[in-house]
């Protein structure tokens, strides 16, 4: 194992009147929380809001946290209704990301004076739930001491939204899972360079359970230890997954060098105010728990505890701008062989996905740098979702939706290689990441093949991908590869508009043709292909498959049952050959 796990400890602080029983229970319990956290050896950031601020005994107990154990005050911008805020600031909305531009701006403000009056000084860490770009970009401008932020919930939308009664307006699918650099103009897609960095150091709300948030809902499994409670993740009084949970965050190490894990609570799912039916004291004992695990890795010299500020002072220090971060993700809940691969650099978020024998199972196209601001005043109004170029999980399922896979041909038959599970191994080719696919066999047109998968990220927004005939039971058959992407938009479950994408073929000839996307089941197709492609403006990319040996080449319109496009790639192979493809994604214009 190399490299170390930076581990944030962050404590919400949103008590306001101690003579109520329920803000003096969410005292005692953030109390407590801080204490098991400097037993354990743990240093912590504690994100201050407006109530509390209002409150001397807190205040006065906030300075000497600091003082006596080194720990960090930050500023919690939730629980903004207090006092005179609907007055002052003419709304009822309490979701600051969701306030419009120039409130948000003032609420900022008067928070910040605020803080300073309590406190003396102006915080280097700030947190909502979201952060969008404009509102980075202007803190750094007017608040250049802030170096860290919580910049979103990684991975919660739709599922999310329905699984807490359609009421959760919390909107950020398809941003990074760690630590990166928000670029000025999205703040889910990572800076390509220090131009283009925002200035502020973005965190997750959470760390979370990477094969879960994409198969279910990722806000019950995470590093939060009541969301596990919640999810019901244990057995009587034990929880062994949090334990696993950890280890798998730390086995990331291996693969990136460096990690970052944090556990953000507020104190009242500590008490016996919770939503939860199980008690406060139920909640402390796993609390502590996960605690004293996380101290134990700083004591063997894995972890390395930290407040946001240190961390992020750390991460602008040693991480490069623009450097990719990968993730290899087991199945810790069920108990299945499942894997999930991550890869995330600033031209695109990938996951591809074992139980499908390595498909591309969800790709975030960043390249395009979607514009994501939120508020009333943005047409976006609360949907901050980076949107995907595909995904199997929303759109269709492996066998008839969107999904990036190869297709095999032998006679009549086809079959696809996503209808076989596999296993993943991470590891680097030349410096690059890569996740190799352990061989898969099929029967295709009374054939036995085995056949071997490689994608290689290259950076630059480029996979190199490799498909290898590796056996034949028959090596007289004439099999067919066929490297398939099908294609769509969107950030929901729900079709969108793809009228005005352009689908495109071009030949080593010089051959070219062009189609604008209609729902009329089009086909192009050119005999030795140099690329196949398609510009989709709602993304503001165009996504280029590319191969330098393969027979024809295809670029296929849907139909508004089928609301995809498919760009193809054939070979015809012997055993021990490749079919070698270049999946490109560029920004448009």
């Amino acid at each position: 194992m190399s490299g170390t796990m930076h581990i944030n400890i962050i404590h919400r602080c949103t008590v306001g009147n101690l003579l109520k029983p329920a803000d003096r229970d969410d005292f005692n319990a953030l109390q407590l929380m801080q204490t098991m956290s400097h037993q354990a050896g743990l240093k912590t950031t504690v994100l201050v809001g407006a109530p509390s601020m209002h409150c001397p005994e807190v205040v006065a107990w906030l300075k000497n946290e600091a003082a006596e154990h080194g720990d960090e005050l930050g500023l919690s911008l939730h629980l903004l209704e207090y006092g005179d805020y609907e007055k002052r600031y003419g709304t009822k909305e309490g979701m600051f990301y969701l306030l419009p531009f120039e409130t948000r701006k003032r609420v900022f403000v008067d928070y910040m004076e605020l803080f300073r009056t309590m406190f003396g000084n102006y915080p280097v860490s700030v947190a909502a739930y979201l952060m969008d770009a404009r509102t980075l970009n202007w803190i750094h401008e007017e608040y250049p001491m802030v170096t860290a932020t919580i910049t979103s919930c990684f991975e919660e939308g739709v599922k999310m939204f329905h699984g807490n009664l359609n009421q959760w307006y919390l909107f950020t699918d398809g941003g990074p899972w760690g630590a990166y650099y928000p670029s000025r103009a999205n703040s889910l897609v990572p800076a390509g360079d220090e131009k283009e960095f925002c200035g502020i150091v973005g965190l997750p709300h959470l760390n979370r359970d990477m094969l879960m948030a994409i198969t279910s809902r990722d806000d019950l499994f995470s590093s939060h230890p009541s969301n596990l409670v919640r999810a019901k993740a244990y057995q009587e009084d034990r929880c062994s997954y949090m334990y696993h949970f950890v280890d798998e965050w730390e086995k990331q190490l291996a693969l990136n060098g460096w990690g970052y894990y944090n556990t953000f609570v507020s104190p009242t799912w500590l008490t016996d105010n919770s939503m939860l039916d199980e008690t406060g004291a139920f909640n402390t004992k796993f609390y502590r728990e996960t605690i004293e695990y996380l101290g134990r890795k700083c004591r063997e010299g894995v972890g390395l505890a930290s407040t946001m500020g240190q961390f992020a002072t750390w991460f602008k220090e040693n991480v490069p701008v623009g450097a990719p971060e990968v993730n290899h993700w087991h199945d810790l809940i069920c108990g299945t062989k499942r894997q999930m691969y991550w890869y995330a650099d600033p031209y695109f978020r990938v996951t591809v996905d074992g139980n499908t024998s390595g498909a591309l199972y969800d790709i975030r196209p960043w390249a395009g740098r979607v514009e994501r601001n939120l508020g009333i005043d943005t047409p976006n109004l609360c949907n901050m979702n980076y949107p995907f170029l595909l995904s199997c999980e929303h759109r269709g399922g492996v066998h008839d939706g969107s999904i990036h896979t190869l297709r095999v041909r032998v006679g009549a038959e086809t079959k696809e290689i996503s209808c076989r599970r596999s296993s993943i191994e991470a590891t680097t080719v030349g410096g690059h990441p890569a996740a190799v696919i352990k061989p898969v066999t099929l029967k295709v047109g009374g054939v036995d093949l085995v056949i071997e998968s490689r994608y290689l990220f290259k950076g630059g927004g480029v996979i190199e991908i490799e498909r290898r005939l590796v056996r034949s039971s028959d090596p007289s058959a004439v099999v067919t590869f066929i490297e398939y992407h099908c294609g769509c938009h969107g950030n929901t479950t729900y079709p969108e508009d793809m009228r005005g994408i352009v689908l495109g073929v071009e030949g080593k000839n010089g051959a070219r043709q062009q189609l604008t996307y209609a729902y009329q089941s089009r086909e192009l197709s050119v005999q030795e292909p140099v690329s196949v492609q398609a510009a989709i403006p709602q993304l503001g990319c165009q996504v280029v498959l590319e191969s330098q040996d393969a027979r024809v080449g295809y670029a296929r319109e849907g139909w508004l049952f089928k609301p995809f496009f498919w760009l193809t790639m054939e070979k015809d192979v012997c055993e021990g050959e490749v079919l070698a493809t270049w999946l490109k994604i560029q920004k448009l214009g």
